[in-house]
C-alpha cells in the first residue's frame, strides 16, 4: 500500500506530456489527465510475483499475473503509441489462449469449445476497456472481485493487488489525477478471464459473473443495442449506460457508487448461500439498469 502510494507520488510529475489524456468526443472529462496510471499496480503485483517464484517456486497465480502484465504492455504501447485494431485483438487471442492452458484439464476440451472460450476472453477483456471511462468505476469493481477471491483462498498476491488497487483507486476517484489507461484496464481483463477459469469444477465461474454482473450488462445490452441499430459496434461512442447517466448529470463518483454497490450486493448474496436472494439480486439489477436506462 505504502510502497504504490509513494511510487505514484514520486513519478507522476516525471511521466509528461506523453502521458497526457486528451479529452475528445467521447471523454467523460474536460481536462487533461495523466493515463496509463495502472503501470504502478501493474508493477508491484509483478515484483510480487517474481518475489514468490523465488521463494516459493511456481505456481497458476503467478504465471496468470504474468500472463496479465504482459497484455498490459501491450496497452502501454497503445497509450503512448495507437495499435491498430486487428494487433490489439490478435494479443488479446494470444493472452486469453495463454490464460486458457494454464490449467491442463482445459488442454483436453474439443478444439471448437476452446476457440469460444479464447473469444470470451478477448470479450471479458474489451468489456473492461470499454467500461473504463469514469473515475473510479472498473478499479472499485475489480476491488471488489479480488476480496471474494481472497475470501476463498487466501494468498499474499492477491492482498498486494488489492492494496495497490485500492492506492490507485484514491489516485483515480473523482476527481481523478490518474486514469489506468488500457495498461491497466488491459492487465484488469486479463486477469478476471482467469478468476473465471480458475475454478477447476466449473468450466466457467458463474458466481465471478454474478459479482461482476454490472459491468457484463452495461456491455452486453449496449453491444445489442448498437446491432439492433445496424453501428458499427467498434466505432467509438458514447452510449454505454454509465456514459449516458454522467451526459444527464449524475457525478463520476456516485456512478462509480452505483456499479461498485451492486458488486458488494451480488458479493453479499453469494455468502448468505441462499439461492433465491441471488436470483432477487440478478432480477434486481436488471430492474434497476432498465430503470436508469429509461428514466435517466
Amino acid at each position: 500500500f505504502f510502497i504504490n502510494n509513494f511510487l505514484i507520488k514520486s513519478f507522476t510529475s516525471y511521466m509528461g506530456k506523453i502521458f497526457l489524456a486528451i479529452p475528445n468526443s467521447r471523454s467523460s472529462h474536460n481536462s487533461k489527465k495523466l493515463k496509463a496510471g495502472g503501470i504502478f499496480f501493474v508493477s508491484i503485483s509483478l515484483i510480487v510475483s517474481l518475489t514468490t517464484v523465488s521463494l516459493y517456486g511456481i505456481n497458476k497465480l503467478s504465471i496468470a499475473l504474468f500472463i496479465s502484465s504482459l497484455m498490459a504492455i501491450i496497452g502501454l504501447i497503445d497509450d503512448l503509441i495507437y495499435v491498430r485494431s486487428y494487433k490489439r485483438y490478435l494479443f488479446q487471442i494470444l493472452i486469453s489462449a495463454s490464460i486458457i492452458f494454464i490449467n491442463e484439464s482445459y488442454i483436453n476440451l474439443s478444439v471448437p469449445l476452446i476457440i469460444l472460450l479464447i473469444i470470451f476472453g478477448t470479450a471479458i477483456i474489451n468489456i473492461t476497456n470499454f467500461m473504463d471511462g469514469i473515475d473510479g468505476l472498473v478499479a472499485g469493481c475489480f476491488i471488489v472481485l479480488l476480496i471474494f477471491n481472497l475470501i476463498n483462498s487466501f494468498n499474499y498476491q492477491i492482498i498486494t493487488l488489492i492494496s495497490s488497487m485500492l492506492v490507485f483507486l484514491k489516485w483515480n476517484w473523482c476527481p481523478s489525477k490518474l486514469f489506468m489507461g488500457d495498461c491497466g484496464s488491459n492487465f484488469i481483463g486479463s486477469f478476471i478471464f482467469y478468476l473465471l477459469l480458475s475454478n477447476e469444477s466449473k468450466l466457467i465461474d458463474p458466481l465471478i459473473l454474478l459479482i461482476m454482473l454490472p459491468l457484463i450488462l452495461d456491455s452486453s445490452t449496449c453491444i445489442l443495442r448498437r446491432l439492433l441499430n445496424k453501428e458499427n459496434i467498434f466505432k467509438a461512442h458514447k452510449k454505454h449506460l454509465y456514459q449516458r447517466l454522467y451526459q444527464n448529470g449524475i457525478s463520476h463518483s456516485n456512478i462509480s457508487i452505483i456499479y461498485i454497490s451492486a458488486c458488494l450486493l451480488n458479493l453479499f448474496s453469494i455468502y448468505l448461500r441462499y439461492q433465491p436472494l441471488v436470483i432477487f439480486m440478478i432480477f434486481l439489477q436488471i430492474s434497476f439498469g432498465y430503470y436508469l436506462d429509461k428514466y435517466f
